[in-house]
């Protein structure tokens, strides 16, 4: 089975989704922007970043509500700039841009977690947003439209800060600078006068592979906190989430990931993670699956600067397979206008591709000389893809040798090469670029390789990553990530 991984985040305003710091509970939500309806519940909000302003909405439906046919679209007002569009593989897809961004999700069963429809703007908002909805269901299906401009969520611009605690951070959350994460104490007791200093790493800044091996959707270090005072945090994910999933964490401790017995849960708001923190480095991690993929639009005008390029965490890989009350403010004016169920979201002609799989060698032992391993890339769009696809492939540094890439079925513009094939001189890795797909398309990039005399056991992973071209690669702005495993000497 493949798993993806990053390199590399309506109650109206001031209305609190009801959750206590009860451990069990999770965090309470953020302010963010939402409706009234009980079913669903609608929450968006913004997070200021250092690559813009990261808005997400949310759906929150009642236990026993399904969705089919989700169809989502957010109008913006006419100065909005967007560098960026999230997409959930095979559930949420983007459909169309511009000043009008549209999603269609085929559905999700009762209970199941929503991919939420997020994007990055320049600028806040300067004018409400027009947002509109409609779903099928047992029960006829539903609809529901809303103006909204969300009061922004305090800033994530940096990747660190530093806070002084005050009996302020026993009753509410606490920003420490703006590092975006936040803080508070439960049992309504802080240690006044502490100072905590938090760090975020980058996304390319992870535990190794083989660490339970899911998303990692954030990383940081909390220092400061006094014995016996474990705060509540909230960190901002590295991309938007599902509300209300729990989350798995792993704690570096003597150079080895451990995993924690008590995990965390997303935000109300899919903008956070939330859970108590013991110290140290952690990092957070959810099923591949909730992995949403980037759209990068074309813009007229460039993409801001992130403020910092160096990532403040060094992660020190372990051994490969051991696991070790806001101030209130005014509500801005919601407007409801009826949005009949058969308004159909007409999509535009869009290219759709993807990693759609990894498959081939299983088992590594001494002395293999077909060993095999095939990354298929699929464009399921409707027009074709920029002629600039870029494959990046990558292995482990042992046991296997990789010998040669071969390409099958469109190989228009795709150009193959092994970057480094010997296992002994460290991490395997090749690449194919100027790819080009049309419409209904696939491409299939067959890495082959041998061994010698192999020591050792254990699971290894196969990796490739998807980029519209070269130049992405430098800021991991990967179209998706596919990972298979194999197992050595089993």
């Amino acid at each position: 089975m493949g798993r993806a991984r990053p390199f590399a985040i309506l109650a109206l305003a001031g209305l609190m989704v009801a959750t206590s710091l009860a451990l069990q509970a999770g965090p309470p939500a953020p302010r963010a922007v939402a409706s009234r309806q009980a079913t669903p519940e609608v929450i968006f909000s913004g997070l200021p970043t250092a690559d813009g302003v990261r808005y997400s909405l949310v759906f929150i439906p009642s236990e026993d509500m399904a969705f089919s046919n989700l169809r989502v679209e957010v109008s913006l007002p006419p100065d909005a700039t967007v560098l960026e569009v999230k997409q959930a593989a095979d559930r949420a897809v983007f459909v169309g841009e511009g000043k009008m961004l549209e999603w269609a999700a085929p559905g999700y069963e009762a209970g199941a977690p929503i991919d939420p429809f997020a994007f990055v703007l320049a600028a806040p908002l300067s004018a409400p947003a027009n947002i509109r909805a409609s779903w099928e269901n047992d029960a006829g299906g539903g609809a529901l439209s809303l103006s909204a401009q969300p009061d922004l969520l305090p800033a994530a611009t940096a990747l660190s800060g530093v806070l002084t605690v005050t009996a302020e951070s026993a009753q509410s959350y606490v920003p420490v600078e703006n590092s975006g994460v936040r803080v508070t104490y439960p049992r309504a007791i802080a240690p006044e006068g502490a100072t905590l200093d938090a760090a975020r790493a980058l996304p390319d800044a992870d535990p190794p592979a083989g660490v339970g091996s899911p998303w990692w959707c954030a990383v940081v270090d909390l220092g400061g906190s006094p014995d016996g005072f474990e705060p509540y945090v909230l960190v901002p994910a590295r991309q938007a989430l599902p509300p209300n999933v729990p989350v798995k964490l792993f704690a570096l401790r003597n150079g080895e990931w451990q995993e924690l017995g008590p995990g965390g849960m997303t935000s109300p708001d899919g903008q956070y993670v939330g859970f108590l923190h013991p110290g140290g480095t952690v990092a957070a991690g959810l099923p591949p699956q909730f992995q949403p993929g980037t759209i990068r639009l074309i813009l007229p005008t460039p993409t801001p600067t992130p403020t910092l390029a160096l990532p403040l965490i060094r992660i020190t890989p372990g051994l490969p397979g051991q696991l070790s009350p806001p101030t209130a403010t005014p509500s801005p004016t919601v407007t409801r206008t009826p949005f009949p169920t058969s308004t159909p979201v007409t999509p535009q002609p869009t290219a759709f591709v993807r990693v759609t799989d990894i498959s081939g060698s299983t088992v590594v032992r001494s002395g293999m000389s077909d060993l095999h391993w095939t990354v298929t890339v699929t464009n399921s769009g409707s027009v074709p893809s920029l002629p600039s696809l870029y494959v990046d492939i990558r292995g482990p540094g042992s046991p296997v040798d990789w010998n040669t890439i071969q390409i099958d079925g469109a190989t228009r513009g795709f150009s193959c090469r092994i970057v480094q094939g010997a296992a002994i001189l460290g991490s395997t890795r090749a690449e194919c670029s100027d790819g080009l797909l049309g419409p209904g398309e696939s491409a299939k990039l067959t890495v082959k390789g041998s061994t010698t005399v192999v020591i050792g056991g254990g699971e290894r992973t196969f990796e490739a990553y998807l980029y519209r071209s070269p130049a992405d690669v430098a800021s991991g702005a990967y179209i998706n990530g596919f990972i298979s495993q194999y197992t050595v000497n089993p």
